[in-house]
């Protein structure tokens, strides 16, 4: 095979660097029958890959009634559309920034209610 032929895309054989490099090293051992076979194997394999199962609509059906609950595709749909916290019901987003404020609010008046608490005690 000349170095033309050997570089063409109708030659190709996708291999691991170690065994390229064992092939390309001792090209004696590897007869060229031998890696058309190999190259042959590769293609036989990936048409086999890509044929999938062999399956009937209903058969399909079946399999996405018990693989997936109404919930689990309306998350797998929500997780994929873009959000904004715009697109929320007004109750809905006061009611989220509402709990997001709480917090911060707690904390920010701790200082001030052993003081009032005291006084209310005292006076």
């Amino acid at each position: 095979m000349s170095n033309e032929e050997n570089r063409s895309p109708g030659s190709l054989l996708l291999l691991c660097i170690p065994h390229d490099s064992e092939i390309d090293d001792t090209p004696d051992d590897f007869p060229e029958p031998m890696l058309r076979q190999w190259k042959q194997a590769q293609r036989d394999e990936h048409q086999r890959l890509r044929q999938g199962w062999n399956m009937t609509d209903e058969q399909a059906a079946e399999v996405a009634r018990t693989s997936f609950t109404p919930e689990d595709v309306a998350d797998a749909i929500a997780d994929r559309l873009p959000f904004s916290p715009r697109q929320r019901p007004k109750p809905r987003r006061l009611i989220l920034s509402t709990a997001a404020c709480t917090p911060r609010v707690s904390s920010a008046s701790k200082p001030w209610r052993p003081i009032g608490l005291s006084r209310c005690r005292d006076g």
